[in-house]
């Protein structure tokens, strides 16, 4: 029996489009004028509670509690920033008159400079890890590197350790940044390990060249503190491409200038956030919260959510920056999350990085399920997120349609047992379109967690409109995001 062919969808008027971008901006416009207006109105016990910052701008105030924001401006003024110059001059001055040097160069330096800002016994400390690390991938045993990898980030939690360790500096500042440093290192050692253990015994050199890459790989300056994630395997790949294949040397100018550019608005606009809300402290008082006008209380809320959105784009800015310079292809930057579509695609796309890390290094489940055969491997836990109805099998499921737009005639009700419902192979919706088999993303989890099945197909043909570069999740059309198609099969190729 033949199918009918699936229904064109026809674009959303112009007009239309515009007033939903007109009433989207202008309610985001006006719940952050409302909670600027609520953050003047109790601004002199905000002061008295918070100790408000004098702020940059005359006549204004600055929330200082973000903590990440704080911390990484701080270090930023202090040595980071210089130390980020500094290796773009060695990568651009070994790039012109030294190309063989520049890896050596750069990995030399990426040690300096961490000795510079952790100290020796920062750096020793990381290098112990990374010797351990080295030594247990060469058993090439993917559940034991697994295993030792968290053995070693769990004694960041060890009190006596952590004593030891606050006696190397002067401030918790310093701490926070070795512990910050140890942690992101630790991914790369994972990354390292287990790609070791799954390639040929006679792939990638000796010892002595695989560990000179593993050094290059942890002391590569822009991702050392804190990001963004890039795998083992991508970075070789990268940095071993000859430099005439990179298509930025004529333009490097002028993409180092429009990126700078860039980053100084990004900065702008996150630093104008906090002088002119103070959502931060009024986050942290639950009086403040309970007194919120309406407008006010959703404007908190965007606000947080945006704030955190800028704040990444600048420290992923300048390091994905000068990867880009150094003929790497580092992770897209965060996307706005006022447009995403679902909660897989703020998943997948706001710290694309962790996202591919946590694929690639999830692969190899038969391994761990013969060591731990009771506990989901990795992987199907990057299936729960992905919406594939194969993770956790046997175990108890629910789907919960959204209430609106998803309740239409032929829905189930509002919780339905997976093994009740008698599924077809095309499933004719109520605009004519069809949907294939097995093509509704089912969460399962283990017995009382609860997962959302997708929008509509009218509302997911809505958004495709209303977005024209809105495309498929993976395998399943339902869960639409903005932007480029992804393809799990080849992000962990």
């Amino acid at each position: 029996m033949t199918s009918k062919p699936k229904a064109q969808l026809a674009p959303l008027p112009r007009t239309e489009i515009l007033v939903y971008w007109v009433l989207s901006f202008g309610s985001h416009l006006y719940s952050f004028y409302q909670l600027h207006r609520f953050s003047k109105d109790h601004e002199a016990s905000l002061v008295r509670e918070f100790q408000l910052e004098k702020g940059l701008l005359k006549g204004f105030k600055r929330d200082p509690l973000d903590f990440e924001w704080s911390f990484w401006t701080e270090w930023a003024k202090k040595s980071l920033l210089w130390t980020l110059i500094g290796h773009g001059v060695v990568s651009r001055l070994t790039s012109t008159f030294y190309p063989k040097l520049r890896l050596p160069a750069l990995t030399i330096y990426g040690v300096l400079a961490a000795c510079s800002v952790l100290g020796i016994k920062g750096v020793s400390l990381l290098l112990v890890h990374l010797s351990l690390s080295f030594s247990v991938a060469q058993l090439r045993k993917p559940a034991l590197s697994w295993a030792f990898s968290l053995l070693l980030l769990s004694t960041l939690h060890i009190q006596p350790l952590q004593d030891i360790q606050r006696r190397w500096y002067k401030s918790e500042e310093e701490y926070y940044l070795l512990l910050f440093s140890v942690a992101v290192c630790g991914l790369r050692f994972i990354s390292f390990s287990l790609e070791h253990c799954w390639s040929p015994l006679s792939h990638g050199g000796g010892d002595v060249v695989q560990l000179s890459w593993l050094f290059s790989y942890t002391f590569y300056h822009p991702f050392f503190y804190n990001g963004p994630v890039i795998t083992y395997k991508d970075y070789t790949e990268q940095m071993r491409r000859p430099a005439e294949e990179s298509d930025r040397e004529e333009s490097a100018l002028s993409y180092f200038l429009l990126r700078s550019v860039r980053i100084i608005v990004w900065w702008c606009i996150a630093e104008y956030m906090i002088h002119v809300m103070y959502m931060h402290c009024i986050q942290s008082n639950e009086t403040y919260i309970e007194i919120l006008p309406p407008w006010a209380l959703g404007g908190l809320a965007l606000a947080l959510v945006q704030f955190f959105y800028v704040k990444y784009l600048v420290l992923f800015g300048l390091p994905s920056m000068l990867a880009t310079l150094d003929n790497l292809v580092p992770p897209q930057l965060p996307r706005c999350v006022s447009i995403m579509y679902s909660f897989t695609g703020m998943w997948r796309h706001f710290d694309e990085g962790l996202y591919r890390w946590l694929i690639r290094v999830g692969l190899q489940r038969q391994q761990m399920k013969q060591v731990i055969p009771d506990v989901p491997p990795p992987s199907n836990t990057f299936q729960l997120f992905l919406g594939d109805p194969e993770a956790f099998p046997g175990q108890m499921r629910y789907i919960i349609p959204p209430a609106g737009s998803g309740s239409t005639l032929g829905s189930p009700p509002w919780w339905t047992c997976l093994e009740n419902l008698q599924r077809k192979s095309l499933q004719t919706t109520s605009t004519g379109s069809f949907r294939r088999e097995g093509a509704v993303p089912l969460l399962r989890a283990p017995s009382g967690c609860l997962s959302f099945s997708p929008y509509h197909p009218t509302e997911e043909a809505h958004f495709s409109c209303l977005y024209p570069r809105s495309c498929s999740l993976g395998h399943y059309p339902e869960l639409m995001t903005i932007g480029e198609s992804w393809n799990v099969d080849e992000l962990v190729n």
